[in-house]
């Protein structure tokens, strides 16, 4: 009975023994220490590598950590690791990794942290520290702290414009990327990607990087795009630019996103083209008349239509015609009309006309008609050249220009009138006496 029972003590021993050794070895793990990260005040260049000063502070242990009443600086923080945690405002900048020396409790360390900040990024950011530590050798800790900063555009020495900043829609056409290096040194490897979202815009000459290997200081180097916006792209579209460059001692950015405008296409094209008279003596008066057709895909608005006279030809009126909107596949009957000077040579003259118009972007847009000729005649070769002419002619004569129409017509037809009844009453009286 008894080494019954003594068994039982020794297996109920052999099997407590495990869960006491798991108790003492929780519990006697280290406190590990309270430690601080913290930055100076600064404000990180966007489009830049910025160089982050981060400094690490072992604390210890809290007070209310005591043996006896007796409070503890706490272990010491051995084979410190600090990096920037992932971030959507840019990346860590070579290895990402920095190394502090060990810290005693109550002591700090400063680091400097490589992290390049997209251009495009926002006025106010927030960075996780992530560090990495051991303590009391065989312990270790891993903690992200997170740091706010703000951000400014800082100088670059690359800068890159676009031109033309209206577009017209349904046609093929160049944009022209300007790259100017506003540095004193050397910039090089320039690599820039451009992207329209919406498909507003498409790339005939395809959509890879432009590659620029360098650029010398103070100097611009222009590279041309064909381009083919949609029909129906918006009126306003923006342009993303990015571009990635080194300096020579260090990476930099450009980020640029840009506002583009889209318009319609407007063709204004004259037809019937009418000159009357086709010849005209000095002292006459002529017309120019045509139908002005918009075969375009937008309206042209507040269109004016202008001659310019040579010397010797002056507008009867005003020089220039109001017409209004035209719209798309709309028409516009024009008239212009002329005098001649008394003191006019004969001779061909040319009479430029344009027409003065806006677009849906109210830009002041203008078109060439084809250059009118008129042709001045003498006086004496007025007649006979109007009848051997192939076109009507239509003579106009004014009050004003010293001229009555009824007064040059009236005479003859009242002359005519008068022997044509007077024919017919001989006649009518010879009939009458032939009868008795």
């Amino acid at each position: 009975m008894m080494k019954k029972n003594m068994a039982l003590l020794i297996l109920s021993l052999l099997s407590s023994m495990p869960f006491a050794f798991a108790g003492v070895s929780t519990s006697s793990a280290p406190i590990p220490p309270n430690f601080h990260i913290s930055s100076s005040p600064m404000d990180l260049c966007r489009g830049q590598i910025n160089y982050i000063p981060v400094t690490v502070t072992n604390v210890g242990i809290s007070p209310l950590f005591n043996i006896g009443g007796y409070s503890l600086n706490g272990p010491t923080m051995q084979n410190i690791q600090l990096s920037i945690a992932a971030s959507k405002s840019g990346y860590s900048f070579g290895n990402g990794t920095v190394s502090a020396q060990d810290l005693n409790a109550t002591n700090s360390t400063e680091v400097m942290l490589p992290f390049f900040l997209d251009a495009n990024a926002s006025s106010v950011i927030s960075l996780g520290v992530a560090i990495n530590y051991y303590f009391d050798i065989f312990y270790s800790d891993s903690e992200t702290r997170n740091l706010t900063f703000a951000t400014q555009t800082c100088g670059s020495p690359l800068s890159i414009s676009v031109s033309p900043l209206a577009l017209t829609t349904a046609t093929r056409q160049n944009l022209s990327f300007n790259f100017t290096n506003n540095g004193a040194y050397q910039i090089s490897n320039i690599s820039m990607k451009v992207s329209a979202s919406g498909g507003d815009l498409a790339w005939l000459d395809g959509s890879a990087p432009i590659e620029i290997a360098s650029l010398a200081p103070h100097t611009s180097l222009i590279i041309n795009k064909s381009v083919f916006v949609s029909f129906n792209a918006s009126q306003f579209f923006p342009l993303n630019v990015s571009a990635n460059f080194y300096n020579g001692t260090k990476l930099g950015q450009v980020y640029n996103n840009i506002m583009l405008l889209s318009s319609g296409v407007i063709n204004l094209t004259p037809s019937s083209m009418t000159i009357s008279p086709v010849a005209v003596s000095p002292g006459g008066i002529f017309s120019v008349s045509f139908v002005l057709t918009n075969f375009g895909t937008e309206s042209a608005t507040t269109a004016t239509v202008t001659a310019s006279q040579p010397e010797g030809i002056s507008p009867f009126g005003s020089n220039s015609v109001f017409v209004g909107t035209i719209s798309q596949g709309g028409q516009v009957p024009v008239t212009l009309s002329f005098t001649v000077s008394n003191h006019t040579a004969p001779g061909e003259y040319e009479i430029p006309i344009k027409v003065d118009y806006l677009n849906s972007l109210r830009s002041s847009l203008s078109t060439e008609v084809n250059n009118v000729s008129i042709n001045v005649i003498g006086s004496q070769q007025f007649n006979s050249s109007s009848h051997n002419s192939s076109s009507p002619v239509i003579i106009r004569r004014s009050a004003a220009a010293g001229g009555s129409t009824s007064g040059g017509i009236l005479v003859p037809v009242l002359a005519i009138t008068t022997i044509v009844f007077f024919v017919l009453y001989i006649m009518e009286r010879r009939k009458k006496r032939n009868v008795k």
